[in-house]
């Protein structure tokens, strides 16, 4: 089948505008494009239709095998112990695409032998899964985790421990951990902290590890020795990571 666009385009065209530049207008902006994607629909429809048309007979695959493949083959009959057929291609080519190709075109269950020129492989019909095989499934409590979690605050405060409840802590900045209720695991927290100067732009990454003891939930610790008692810096929190999150009674939830 052959159109041709460039007249059609000239019938379709009202008498009156069939102008010269009008039509070489029409032509360059629709005529050429259609003829080229009609060009590769007919390609297409071609390779379509000659696929369509292979069978799993000797002489339909051989033949397909040769053009698809531009080489020559010869398929010989086995007993079926274990395999079919024997398909012998004079060269190598692509491995994959070879097989691909069988395949498809080849009867349903039967298993093969082919050959590119000095490797040889095989492919077998294995085994066969009835599609109306019904699996059976259980399930059991294996473990119960609490489902209202323990709520665990930090903050970073300058406190003025010398003087308070806790004499054992100096003055200065302190990290504090307090849980909604006793923890069930000792939990140990990553701190990671920027410190500046107020007056200055420089920073100064530290890092601070504290362990929440199982049955507590509260803690309280002083930062590195040298930011203990100096108001003039300014301490932020960067970020904090802590394990376990979750334990055989409850999960963690952290907010900072």
């Amino acid at each position: 089948m052959r159109i041709d666009f460039y007249k059609l385009i000239e019938q379709l065209l009202p008498t009156f505008l069939r102008k010269d530049r009008i039509l070489a207008f029409l032509r360059v902006l629709v005529a050429k494009p259609l003829q080229q994607l009609f060009v590769k629909f007919h390609l297409w429809r071609m390779k379509s239709r000659y696929e369509a048309s292979v069978s799993p007979q000797v002489i339909s695959l051989i033949h397909a095998i040769e053009r698809t493949f531009d080489c020559v083959a010869e398929l010989t009959e086995l007993d079926g112990k274990p395999y079919d057929f024997l398909i012998s291609i004079d060269r190598s080519t692509d491995l994959n695409a070879i097989r691909e190709f069988i395949d498809k075109h080849k009867l349903a269950g039967k298993s093969y032998l082919f050959k590119l020129g000095d490797a040889a492989f095989s492919v077998t019909w294995l085994s066969h899964t009835d599609e109306h095989l019904i699996e059976e499934y259980s399930a059991e409590w294996t473990e119960y985790i609490d489902s209202r979690g323990i709520e665990l605050n930090l903050s970073l405060t300058w406190n003025n421990m010398a003087y308070g409840q806790f004499p054992e802590l100096t003055r200065g900045w302190a990290i504090n951990i307090e849980a909604s209720e006793p923890v069930t695991s000792d939990l140990e927290f990553t701190v990671s902290l920027k410190v500046f100067n107020s007056f200055t732009t420089i920073t100064i990454p530290i890092e601070e590890t504290l362990v929440l003891a199982s049955g507590e939930n509260w803690l309280i610790k002083n930062i590195n020795e040298k930011y203990y008692n100096n108001n003039s810096l300014v301490i932020r929190i960067q970020d904090v990571t802590f394990s376990p999150e979750v334990d055989e009674h409850h999960f963690y939830d952290l907010k900072y």
